[in-house]
């Protein structure tokens, strides 16, 4: 018990820094395929998606990409059923 009260801060250091190392693969398994701009442009000029955009009504209204549907993030699940076809999907 005296090893973990005199090494608290190295300890709880050593938590935080493998908490950071693991983030990423954390993180990268959430959700869908991620892509790059090249890969997006690329599926939206050959694929014609369904593109949704999950920014607020107010983001959306200051500019977005053409064709793009609104749907807020918060309201994403309770819409899902708007988003149809077999095409495929680009969240933004």
């Amino acid at each position: 018990m005296q090893f973990f009260v005199e090494n608290l801060f190295l300890i709880v250091m050593a938590l935080v820094s493998g908490g950071l190392l693991l983030w990423p693969s954390i993180r990268d398994r959430a959700g869908g395929e991620r892509l790059d701009t090249v890969t997006a442009t690329r599926l939206m000029n050959d694929e014609d998606p369904t593109v949704i955009d999950v920014r607020s009504p107010a983001e959306y209204d200051a500019g977005h990409l053409l064709r793009a549907k609104s749907i807020p993030l918060v309201d994403l699940p309770k819409r899902v059923s708007e988003i149809k076809g077999k095409k495929p999907v680009l969240v933004l």
